[in-house]
């Protein structure tokens, strides 16, 4: 991976300050959370598509969802599914290569 797409890696990754629920900063002792942003920022070191557009596309991920919605700027609802395609325009927009 290139250190263009490296940097832009590092200004969506995922931290606890950037996520924040019912307008709180998350607990950093809130294990579920912790565990999600690991597996979301291995998942962008990686370029793993599948793994974000699984989450995404899947509502009964409601938490995932919303981390990952939130990261990506995307305004979404709960229930809303999102097609794998909304996913690569965002990254081609913003100068990812997924």
């Amino acid at each position: 991976m290139g250190t263009k797409y490296r940097e832009h890696a590092r200004k969506i990754r995922l931290s606890p300050e950037l996520l924040r629920r019912n307008g709180h900063v998350v607990d950093p002792h809130d294990h579920h959370y912790l565990s999600y942003i690991e597996r979301f920022n291995r998942a962008l070191d990686r370029r793993d598509s599948k793994f974000l557009e699984k989450v995404l596309a899947d509502p009964t991920h409601e938490t995932e969802r919303h981390i990952v919605a939130a990261v990506l700027g995307l305004k979404i609802d709960p229930d809303q599914p999102i097609e794998p395609e909304y996913l690569h325009k965002w990254a081609r927009e913003n100068t990812l290569s997924l």
